[in-house]
């Protein structure tokens, strides 16, 4: 049976792409570091997506 090792990573909530892929790019890193073949990033850790409370632009 082959052994997957898979990593959850957790990263900080940035408001910017410019942030938002170097932090998620050194999560991904460190992962491989620690052998880890898969990474799993946090559903919401490129910005982009409605925030609660605060108003959808409207185009």
């Amino acid at each position: 049976m082959t052994t997957l090792r898979i990593a959850v990573a957790s990263t900080p909530l940035t408001m910017t792409l410019d942030e938002a892929v170097p932090a998620a790019l050194t999560a991904i890193s460190e992962a491989g570091r620690l052998g880890a073949a898969l990474v799993c990033l946090p559903e919401t850790g490129l910005p982009g997506h409605r925030v609660q409370g605060r108003p959808v632009a409207s185009t």
